[in-house]
């Protein structure tokens, strides 16, 4: 009997140091769960995104377009941008400085003779096409269509001479006046040319964009004849019904223009606007590279934003914030790439 006792007793005491282990091993594992919970999670290493600079014209589409991308770059893409005010020549090379990384309109071919030179260096690169147009000679619908019209033949700029008087401007009797844009303008030495080409007797004022838009409206309140250079697309074809003389020939690439002295019989070149990419861009912000390289307004699209800033004078980044709004799809897209 005293031997099951004992033997009872260490069966007992052998039972309460395993109790006591697991009580051990369950209270270590607790703690270890704890000290598991309270370390502090292991942070990615915070990546600071390039601060992206864009180049900003003085004309309202381009000031608009820009406010499009500045606001796209900052606010959807989480990038700091700055604006760089210059003239387009100026820019080119601010974007080769890594003053600026990008702008929204790169005309073609009108501007590829000074932007050549800056692409061959890598400076920057050609995006996709943001939109298209044109260059012509217009003249007001009512002088060459319905009742009064003084010109109801005139069609087509080889018939210019038959008409001159009645674009002769006083300051300069004896010839008509063609009213075009500022000296240095990709139009200033066409314009000529085009003068000689078919030996109009006409001249070739030189008027800012300002005076031009003054003059044709002027006019159009007066009734007046009046034969002006105009390029689409613009806010003032909404505002002034205009027809775009016919041209005999069209423009032919390497034959129309090669020489400064000649006179050409040609029209004006179409031109297609691209944006203007810097190669920082790839690998330091893809997705603001992806997003210049697919941005495209379209014609129609500059048009109305011309209309909303240059007619209804709105605040062009009023105008941008709305466009976005209305075409978040679109900019979707072009972010994908």
């Amino acid at each position: 009997m005293d031997n099951w006792k004992v033997a009872g007793k260490w069966f007992f005491s052998m039972r309460t140091v395993a109790i006591l282990a697991m009580v051990a091993v369950l209270a270590l594992s607790a703690c270890g769960d704890s000290d598991d919970a309270d370390a502090t999670p292991t942070e990615e290493p915070v990546v600071e995104k390039m601060t992206v600079g864009l180049i900003q014209g003085n004309w309202s589409s381009q000031m608009t377009m820009t406010e499009i991308a500045n606001q796209v770059i900052h606010d959807q893409l989480g990038y700091e941008t700055h604006k760089l005010v210059a003239d387009v020549t100026p820019g080119w090379a601010a974007i080769c400085n890594e003053e600026a990384h990008l702008a929204v309109e790169a005309w073609l071919p009108s501007r590829l003779a000074e932007i050549q030179p800056f692409i061959d260096k890598g400076c920057f690169e050609m995006g996709g096409s943001n939109f298209d147009g044109g260059i012509g000679w217009y003249v007001p619908r009512y002088l060459v269509e319905g009742d009064g019209a003084l010109a109801p033949g005139l069609k087509s700029v080889d018939q210019l001479n038959d008409y001159w008087e009645l674009f002769e401007n006083p300051e300069h009797p004896g010839m008509g006046e063609l009213i075009g844009g500022e000296v240095g303008w990709i139009d200033q030495p066409q314009d000529i040319s085009r003068i000689k080409g078919y030996d109009l007797n006409y001249y070739r004022s030189n008027q800012g964009e300002v005076v031009i838009l003054s003059l044709v409206k002027s006019k159009t309140l007066r009734k007046e004849p009046f034969l002006t250079y105009l390029w689409t697309p613009h806010s003032i074809f909404a505002q002034v019904d205009l027809v775009k003389l016919e041209e005999p020939n069209p423009y032919v690439e390497g034959e129309c223009f090669v020489e400064e002295e000649p006179g050409y019989m040609c029209a004006h070149p179409p031109f297609d606007v691209h944006t203007a990419v810097s190669p920082v861009l790839k690998t330091g912000a893809p997705d603001v590279y992806n997003f210049i390289n697919n941005m495209s307004i379209g014609a129609e699209g500059v048009s109305a934003i011309m209309y909303q800033t240059d007619v209804l004078e709105r605040d062009f980044v009023e105008v941008a914030s709305e466009w976005i709004v209305e075409h978040q799809a679109e900019i979707d897209e072009w972010i994908k790439g």
